[in-house]
């Protein structure tokens, strides 16, 4: 009987862990995504370190923006809004009026291997497949691709290029970016990888900023670049600070971020989520 008793005990033990886990998740969710539609939209950061701050910069596109408020030399606060829904810009198919000083994202890198056969393959089956009349069309078919075909991996210390990504069908978001981007350049889009602090929590409260990768796609008709997050099928998160582009990886300017975050000192509060 005693026994019994004992059982029971533990078995509601572990249902109220269970409850607390899922409750601690669900406190977690910075990035939600409701009918097809990004939820929150906007984040409002006050950040702050003692020893200075990292040059953060005003940034806006249509799927994001940011703005930046100095408040003192440690102090700033940032301003995040992103759109509902993706936008959907009505460039047709092929894209022939890139200009000049954009072209250099259409060129394959280190670790963007964008000329490669398998690279080439693949981005053959997805415009075959998907058959698209705009740039925004083939931007999707590829994303789209990508969620399917890639799960997020483990992390480590490695600079996971597109072709290596490709291969073991796993990566960082990385990775998501740059075979991404290799497979768009190789369809002829002008696209730059774009480097973010994503922020972290425990529970509601946060903690800290890890980097995140994203991209950012060339429109020449509306001369402007649109952010996207390879890993949603919405507009990135606004939980973010846009930090830098280029056309690979950069680890000079990844060094250059990476104390910031890293720094005990460096406190966040948010200030608005919604």
């Amino acid at each position: 009987m005693v026994s019994i008793r004992k059982a029971k005990y533990l078995l509601l033990f572990l249902i109220l862990v269970v409850l607390s886990v899922q409750l601690s998740k669900a406190q977690m969710q910075t990035d939600l995504i409701v009918d097809g539609r990004r939820t929150p939209t906007k984040c409002v950061f006050r950040i702050s370190n003692p020893k200075g701050l990292y040059n953060f910069s005003n940034y806006t596109c249509p799927s994001f923006s940011q703005n930046i408020e100095k408040l003192s030399d440690t102090t700033v606060k940032i301003t995040v809004n992103v759109s509902e829904f993706l936008p959907h810009p009505k460039q047709v198919l092929p894209i022939t009026n890139i200009p000049q000083e954009v072209q250099k994202y259409l060129s394959p890198t280190k670790h963007i291997q964008s000329d490669n056969p398998e690279i080439t393959k693949i981005a053959k089956e997805i415009n075959e497949s998907s058959k698209p009349k705009t740039e925004a069309e083939l931007v999707e078919a590829v994303l789209t691709w990508i969620r399917s075909n890639l799960r997020y991996g483990e992390l480590n210390k490695e600079i996971t290029d597109a072709l290596t990504a490709l291969n073991r069908k796993s990566s960082q978001c990385v990775g998501f970016a740059h075979l991404s981007v290799a497979i768009l350049r190789n369809l002829g889009l002008p696209i730059r990888t774009v480097r973010t602090y994503a922020l972290c929590c425990c529970g509601k409260t946060p903690t800290h900023f890890t980097r995140h990768s994203l991209i950012e796609v060339y429109y020449p008709d509306d001369k402007q670049w649109i952010l996207y997050d390879p890993q949603s099928p919405v507009s990135p998160s606004p939980a973010q600070i846009y930090l830098y582009s280029d056309a690979d990886w950069n680890q000079k300017k990844h060094d250059e971020c990476k104390p910031f975050c890293l720094d005990s000192n460096t406190h966040i509060e948010v200030m608005t989520l919604e």
